[in-house]
């Protein structure tokens, strides 16, 4: 008696994932015959396992930094006839080079209004070269004005706030990374830079003891701001003692009699003078760096300035 399988023509067919996949996504294939008897079976030739039962996974790697062509051919006979013929069918599977995997990141969490920040990304697999195109919370561009292309890119940001940076890289293949653009991993955050202040002086004072006390010529302190500073700034100023001997310092408004050591926005630029006064000769030399103007505000800040004393003894005309 004839086997009922005799007349059957077996149609073989591959389901497979269509197109192109990434190296790390697993390849699907199925065995398919109709009509499907159970003494049907099918083998697989190609780069992946043998199937179990009709489905077939495995993954397709591919270790270039190129496209890489697979092909897979399913073989489908009557087991209880081997003589039969076999009919089969082949798929082609692209599989794409690894995805390229980026990462970036600033050279500061912080910054101030116009200070330089570097934006570095490091990029793996795909085909070198690469290249890059930033974008971000402001503008990062090169020295024309165009979205910067280079890696590392340096740029500085006119407003505070939290600052992002993204790229995306392209190999030479044309290939970017997955779901571009990559957000680097921190922000930078931009502040105003903080109000402040310095203290200029004039660099000597003078001492000349004709008797026993003396009082230097005048000094005088000013004030230099940046960044907005205009707290009140009130001087002081130290040591208490030059060569064992005590001395005073009294502040006037520039060029008055008018006792005041404090500095208001309005007297920066004037600024202040400043005498030093003792009751006792101190003894003749010249005294480098010796005086500390200190001036406290909501931040402190100093200056030095030297002293020179002389001992003048009178003439005395005889009659």
């Amino acid at each position: 008696m004839k086997s009922r399988f005799s007349s059957l023509i077996y149609l073989c067919a591959i389901l497979a994932i269509a197109g192109s996949v990434f190296y790390t996504r697993p390849a699907m294939a199925a065995i398919q015959c109709n009509p499907t008897p159970e003494s049907v079976s099918g083998s697989f030739a190609g780069d992946l396992a043998v199937p179990t039962g009709t489905a077939i996974t495995d993954a397709l790697v591919n270790t270039d930094p190129s496209s890489v062509d697979r092909t897979f051919t399913i073989d489908c006979y009557d087991t209880t006839k081997p003589t039969d013929p076999h009919f089969s069918s082949s798929v082609t599977i692209t599989v794409l080079p690894a995805p390229i995997t980026v990462s970036c990141s600033p050279s500061s969490a912080a910054a101030s209004i116009n200070q330089d920040v570097t934006w570095t990304a490091e990029a793996s697999a795909g085909a070198p070269p690469y290249s890059y195109t930033w974008t971000g919370d402001s503008p990062i561009v090169d020295d024309a004005g165009k979205p910067s292309t280079g890696n590392p890119v340096t740029v500085r940001y006119s407003t505070a706030g939290l600052k992002n940076a993204y790229v995306t890289v392209t190999d030479s293949n044309a290939q970017t990374q997955l779901n571009p653009p990559t957000q680097c991993s921190s922000a930078v955050r931009v502040s105003s830079p903080m109000a402040d202040y310095g203290l200029n002086a004039d660099p000597l004072a003078v001492m000349n003891f004709v008797g026993q006390s003396a009082v230097s010529n005048r000094v005088a302190i000013y004030v230099v701001s940046s960044s907005g500073f205009t707290d009140p700034v009130t001087l002081s100023a130290s040591p208490s003692k030059i060569a064992g001997v005590e001395v005073t310092y009294v502040f006037y408004n520039h060029g008055t009699s008018v006792e005041n050591a404090t500095m208001t926005s309005d007297l920066y630029s004037k600024g202040i003078d400043m005498v030093i006064q003792a009751q006792t000769p101190i003894a003749k030399g010249h005294y480098p760096d010796k005086i500390t103007v200190t001036g406290a505000s909501s931040i402190d800040h100093s200056v030095t300035i030297s002293l020179d004393v002389n001992i003048i003894r009178p003439m005395f005309q005889e009659f």
